[in-house]
């Protein structure tokens, strides 16, 4: 908290900030094929490709030349070892991780259309003079109609010819995006930057009626099912619902994303303090104290009372996550354990010879020694 004297006679309190955030449960851990594939860089794999070519290459060219000499093939008894020392080096901490190991913090991740992204950003930095790229015009006036068929279609009144054929492009791969506070689509730059989304993304449940409550329990629902849907809104109503859902779903890890959208300071400014300005002092003292964001929490969070349950769809018993790392850790000392298990078999098959005639021998003479230890030991105490 801080604040700033304007003039003489205006005080200005800044109570914190506002901007729209979202929350989510989802986050993609799941151990997949390419999570033990991507950390290593395309070079590397070339490397590994072409080096595993060429032995196997020369291999097979001087294999008959070598069949009169004594050696043992331990080809397969060498390559497991190595991939062994390619799987710690995928637990080293440096190495980033593909399917990412935290959940979805930044905005970025919820976009399906980077490109656009992109585009709005680098169109943003240009000054006033500068000529509007037209893919971003065109961009631009795509994302309007598209806004309008929505429009049309939540009235359910009859769609115009000339934005008919836009189509819904809504997938399962995109988030679902839950927006209640319908009050920030009504400034024009708010509606340029929620369709920065793609149409590809769903703006609401996916059954629901009308009605504010149906539509707070639909998305409660989906938000809770932790499948790719994040609820966006003002920070104050974000806090207060993540402390609600965190409550009631208590075993389920909620997150809320670090990046604000629309940031912007909030305060109070107090004029004409004159003699009594040890009143304003005092109530600065408790602004700045965090009484005041505390009780716009708790007033946001009473708005919430009353509304639908949705017990009886999601509980904890038949609550099923997914395969994460955090939980399924031991996937990858079960691996190494069964590559070097393997390795040694190999080891053990290619040189039999040499463990039969050394190793089983010495093994044999040190148990008969042992053996001869203990005879001995109990032949003296009796």
């Amino acid at each position: 908290m801080n604040w700033l004297n304007l003039s003489p006679t205006k005080t200005r309190i800044i109570v914190g900030f506002k901007g729209y955030q979202f929350l989510s449960c989802y986050s993609e851990k799941e151990i997949t094929f390419r999570f033990y594939i991507a950390p290593f860089k395309r070079e590397v794999w070339y490397g590994i490709v072409s080096s595993w070519r060429e032995y196997l290459t020369s291999g097979a060219k001087y294999r008959g030349k070598l069949r009169s000499v004594p050696l043992p093939d331990f080809s397969l008894g060498l390559s497991l070892p190595v991939f062994n020392e390619l799987l710690q080096r995928f637990n080293d901490p440096r190495i980033k991780r593909p399917d990412g190991e935290k959940p979805t913090g930044n905005i970025f991740p919820l976009i399906c259309s980077l490109e656009d992204a992109r585009l709005f950003r680098s169109e943003s930095r240009k000054n006033l003079g500068q000529k509007v790229s037209p893919k971003l015009i065109e961009k631009i006036r795509y994302l309007d109609y598209f806004q309008l068929k929505l429009f049309y279609n939540a009235l359910e009144i009859t769609v115009p010819l000339n934005i008919s054929n836009i189509p819904f492009l809504e997938e399962d791969s995109c988030f679902r995006l839950k927006i209640v506070t319908f009050n920030l689509l009504k400034d024009p730059s708010n509606q340029v930057l929620l369709n920065l989304f793609h149409p590809r993304h769903a703006r609401r449940p996916k059954i629901v009626s009308g009605h504010l409550p149906d539509i707070r329990y639909g998305m409660e629902k989906e938000v809770a099912s932790c499948s790719k849907t994040a609820f966006i809104g003002e920070s104050s109503l974000i806090a207060a619902e993540i402390e609600y859902l965190r409550k009631k779903y208590f075993w389920i890890k909620f997150h809320k994303g670090s990046d604000t959208l629309k940031e912007g300071l909030i305060g109070w400014v107090i004029e004409k303090e004159g003699r009594i300005r040890s009143v304003s002092r005092s109530y600065r003292a408790l602004i700045e104290s965090g009484i005041y964001e505390r009780l716009q929490t708790d007033v946001t969070a009473r708005k919430m009372k009353g509304r639908r349950q949705t017990n009886e769809s999601i509980g904890a018993d038949n609550f099923m996550g997914s395969i994460v790392m955090n939980g399924g850790i031991m996937t990858l000392f079960i691996m190494i354990f069964f590559i070097n298990l393997v390795a040694c078999m190999c080891f053990l098959a290619e040189f039999h010879d040499i463990v039969r005639h050394k190793i089983v021998i010495v093994m044999m003479k040190l148990a008969r020694l042992i053996s001869l230890y203990v005879w001995e030991h109990v032949w003296m105490t009796h």
